[in-house]
């Protein structure tokens, strides 16, 4: 009986054993999938975003465009202008009512882009089509990345001529297979654009696809 005993506390203490390492390999496991997730999902667009970076947008305001199927907020003084005089449309900015600053949202579609290599191609393209001097565009730095097999991420800064008035910028683009791509553009005249900046960037910070929220 005492053999027994102790031969069915011994299995209870080895079954627990194997149920405990068990326990700690999917522990183990899911923080290696999620380290490597976040590796991943880290991209030219993201930044570190600081107090010095960014101001409250407490008492902003929220503007949708479910045309495209977005959110973003912007200080209350700050204008929303698009070519379809107020509806919802591809090209907006959000004017800082100076015109010393500006956020301009560009949403386009081309559904011929079907494959990888096509993004990235069309990313190049629009590299090239700033680097040749588009709207008199000086462009400082570009770095693009591709995520994943669907994604093409990128960053921009430079200057650029609106309305016979010069502009610091700085965006972020992103493009998908199916030819969907958004770029989120920050800019000011150079004499404003580090005052400007914590606004602009929180503004492009606040963007949403409206189907996350």
């Amino acid at each position: 009986m005492i053999a027994k005993k102790y031969f069915l506390l011994g299995g209870i203490l080895l079954f627990l054993i194997i149920i405990t390492l068990l326990i700690a390999v999917k522990s183990s496991v899911f923080e290696i999938n999620y380290r490597n997730e976040q590796n991943t999902l880290s991209t030219p667009n993201d930044t570190t975003n600081n107090s010095e970076d960014t101001v409250s947008a407490i008492d902003w305001q929220t503007y949708s465009n479910f045309y495209a199927g977005y959110t973003l907020r912007h200080p209350p003084a700050w204008k929303v202008w698009d070519q379809l005089n107020g509806a919802a449309g591809e090209d907006i900015r959000i004017v800082e009512p100076s015109g010393a600053a500006f956020v301009r949202i560009l949403w386009t579609v081309d559904p011929s882009i079907r494959s990888p290599e096509e993004v990235l191609a069309s990313v190049l393209s629009y590299r090239q089509s700033l680097a040749v001097g588009k709207d008199g565009t000086k462009l400082s730095d570009f770095k693009s990345e591709i995520i994943g097999d669907y994604s093409v991420k990128f960053t921009a800064s430079g200057e650029f001529i609106l309305n016979d008035i010069s502009y610091r910028f700085e965006e972020r683009g992103e493009m998908i297979t199916g030819g969907i791509m958004f770029i989120k553009r920050g800019a000011a005249t150079p004499a404003t654009f580090n005052a400007m900046r914590p606004i602009t960037q929180t503004i492009i910070n606040s963007f949403k696809p409206i189907e996350l929220q």
